[in-house]
């Protein structure tokens, strides 16, 4: 995962950095204690430290109350500089600052643009757990059934075998 975030952002920062600052929103809409991973924020609010230019805010949209403390606590961790760059908003402050137009219908917005796509190339998980972890289609299923519970099915893509 944190490759991922540092491609991302760094893919990002090359693209844009030289021309505008850009802005991370991570939607902690329905996250509890059990999604609150103190090592993953701290890496989240470090890449602050590596594009102090490109890097506008980290926007941590609509966390519930219950998590105050944790965030609290965070943020006693990161230094000054990085702080100011961290926005706590709730749906208004959102619309107050992004037009709706702007934005998927998940975080309120009326953006027509498709997110749930599958970039051209993706192999599906069953291939690539075969490929590069020998592992079956039942040893897969077996180690995604816990997280089943946090896909959205109705909007499942299935990705063709490659």
């Amino acid at each position: 995962m944190k490759d991922c975030v540092v491609y991302q952002l760094n893919k990002l920062d090359l693209k844009q950095a030289r021309e505008r600052s850009w802005n991370v929103l991570v939607d902690a809409t329905g996250t509890g204690y059990d999604n609150a991973d103190l090592h993953m924020l701290l890496f989240f609010f470090e890449t602050l430290r590596y594009f102090p230019m490109g890097i506008k805010y980290y926007i941590i949209y609509d966390m519930p109350w219950l998590l105050n403390a944790f965030a609290t606590l965070i943020l006693s961790m990161i230094p000054g500089f990085a702080k100011d760059k961290i926005k706590f908003w709730d749906p208004k402050e959102l619309l107050e600052h992004v037009d709706e137009n702007a934005l998927p219908d998940v975080l309120g917005g009326t953006c027509r643009e498709c997110y749930r796509g599958v970039p051209q190339g993706a192999m599906d998980i069953y291939y690539l757990a075969k490929r590069d972890f020998d592992l079956d289609r039942n040893e897969v299923d077996r180690f995604l059934q816990p997280s089943l519970k946090y896909i959205d099915t109705e909007n499942w893509i299935e990705v063709e075998n490659v």
